[in-house]
């Protein structure tokens, strides 16, 4: 059944203006931001199948590749309306808690990516006093084995951030916290780019569900 077939009093926008968006389901909220369905699907059936697919985990299906949710019926339209709002939620959450120093920063990004399915990057720009210049910065997102990361886009969001000293971070989602070849490389690749860039590298930590891994900590940075 379409959404417009619907009586009025119980379509998801409609129930919103009415009682707020405080009291719609998840699948509402999703119909609302998915606006229509396929052919033979409402948008409220659609976010119900989406829903579905990831076991009702919101934070599962923040992750999700627009591939996956191609197959389930969400166009590229809707993949990038969802992503905004995720996007717009996180940014809420930083606003209203604003990180002030490196450990709260660290802190924050380790709970934000330690369960990820798949292997994200993010940089953390500081002051000379270890105060964040800026929130910490989502710069690449790859597969559940690795993540592809450009030392110039690092140090292009450093500067941008007029940033005078960095850590990054990246997870495994394998919970294997020893560092690979490749980690090992980059954080050579990011110590040598940012000494010609007048950016103090900090610290390269590598975060699993249990444990971390610090570059500094295991005198690689020395």
């Amino acid at each position: 059944m379409r959404m417009k077939e619907l009586p009025t009093s119980i379509r998801p926008r409609e129930r919103g203006l009415r009682l707020g968006v405080s009291v719609l389901s998840d699948a509402e909220l999703l119909a609302i931001l998915f606006r229509s369905g396929k052919q033979g699907m409402s948008a409220l059936d659609l976010s119900q199948k989406v829903l579905h697919q990831v076991q009702g985990s919101l934070d599962t299906l923040a992750e999700l590749p627009q591939a996956s949710l191609h197959s389930l019926g969400v166009g590229r339209v809707q993949f990038i309306t969802l992503q905004a709002a995720f996007e717009l939620g996180k940014r809420r959450g930083l606003s209203e808690h604003p990180i002030r120093t490196r450990e709260e920063a660290i802190e924050e990004v380790v709970k934000d990516i330690s369960t990820s399915p798949r292997e994200v990057f993010v940089l953390i720009p500081l002051d000379l006093r270890d105060r964040c210049v800026g929130p910490p910065i989502h710069l690449s997102k790859g597969t559940r084995y690795q993540v592809v990361v450009d030392p110039k886009e690092v140090l292009h969001a450093a500067i941008s951030c007029r940033a005078a000293r960095i850590v990054v971070l990246h997870n495994h989602p394998s919970q294997e916290c020893e560092p690979s070849p490749q980690d090992v490389l980059l954080t050579k690749q990011l110590l040598e780019a940012c000494s010609w860039s007048d950016i103090q590298f900090h610290d390269h930590i590598i975060v699993t569900r249990k444990s971390l891994f610090s570059f500094r900590e295991k005198g690689f940075l020395d």
